[in-house]
C-alpha cells in the first residue's frame, strides 16, 4: 500500500517492458511518474528518470510530448535555479527549452512562439548558444521535422 502523494512503484516497473519496446503511452506515464515523485517528495534521481522517458515520448509521439518534455526541463531548470553552483545545468535546461520551443514555433504550433520570446529574454547568453546548437541538431520532436 502506498502513502498519500506516492506512486505505485510497481506499476512503474511493469510499463518498462512496453516502453523498451517504444509504447509511447508507457513512456508518458513514466515520464509523468517521474515528474509527479520529484513534485511529490522532492526526489530529483526520480525527476531524472522521468525527463528520460520524457525525452524518448517526445522523439516518437506528438506536439503534447514535446510539451511533457518541457514539463520536466521546466523541473530541472527551477531546481538548478535553486543552487548557484548548478548555473551549468540550468543553462542545460533552459538551452534544451528553448530548442524546444523553436522547433514548435517554426512548425506553428499555437503558443510556441509566445513561449519561445518569454524564455529567450530569462536565458543566459550561453544557454541561448547552446539552444540553437540544439535545435539544429534536434531530431523529430513531438512529431515535427
Amino acid at each position: 500500500m502506498t502513502a498519500p502523494g506516492e506512486i505505485e512503484a510497481s506499476a512503474d516497473y511493469a510499463l518498462l517492458p512496453r516502453a523498451a519496446r517504444g509504447d509511447v503511452d508507457a513512456l508518458r506515464q513514466l515520464a509523468v511518474s517521474g515528474i509527479t515523485l520529484f513534485r511529490t517528495n522532492d526526489d530529483p534521481f526520480a525527476l531524472m528518470e522521468g525527463l528520460t522517458f520524457a525525452r524518448l515520448a517526445a522523439a516518437i509521439g506528438d506536439e503534447s510530448d514535446a510539451g511533457l518534455l518541457f514539463n520536466a526541463l521546466g523541473c530541472v531548470s527551477d531546481l538548478a535555479h535553486e543552487h548557484p553552483d548548478q548555473a551549468f545545468w540550468a543553462d542545460n535546461a533552459d538551452a534544451e527549452m528553448l530548442a524546444i520551443a523553436s522547433r514548435l514555433a517554426d512548425a506553428g504550433a499555437k503558443d510556441a512562439e509566445h513561449v519561445l520570446l518569454g524564455l529567450s529574454t530569462a536565458t543566459s547568453p550561453r544557454a541561448a548558444l547552446l539552444a540553437r546548437e540544439l535545435a539544429d541538431a534536434m531530431p523529430l520532436m513531438g512529431g515535427i521535422v
